[in-house]
């Protein structure tokens, strides 16, 4: 007999490449901020960052550019990460090479 499992908790993840606002005056370093931020996308439950391309410091906040790698037990496809992502305040997914279109969010 096979058992089935009604609460599907396995893990998925994406990877994105994205631009994050982190304020200046944050507490921690900028790379937790940065995952900080990243964690207040509805169903995410780990943001890790895989690489940083740019630290561009600002009057009032830096911005990161990163490639990052999301988890979450969703099972939404990439383009529907990267919406919920861009309804963040401060993050912006970054048009993939060979993607088409960027999404500018919160600049």
């Amino acid at each position: 007999m096979t058992l089935t499992n009604d609460n599907d908790t396995t893990q998925r993840t994406t990877t994105v490449r994205v631009a994050i606002r982190v304020p200046n005056g944050a507490d921690g370093d900028l790379v937790t901020n940065t995952e900080q931020r990243l964690m207040r996308t509805v169903g995410v439950v780990r943001a890790t960052i895989n690489e940083l391309h740019a630290i561009e410091p600002g009057l009032s906040a830096t911005r990161v550019t990163a490639t990052i790698t999301v988890e979450s037990r969703s099972s939404l496809p990439p383009p529907k990460h990267r919406a919920r992502l861009a309804d963040v305040s401060g993050v912006d997914p970054l048009a993939e090479d060979g993607d088409g279109a960027s999404q500018n969010h919160g600049q």
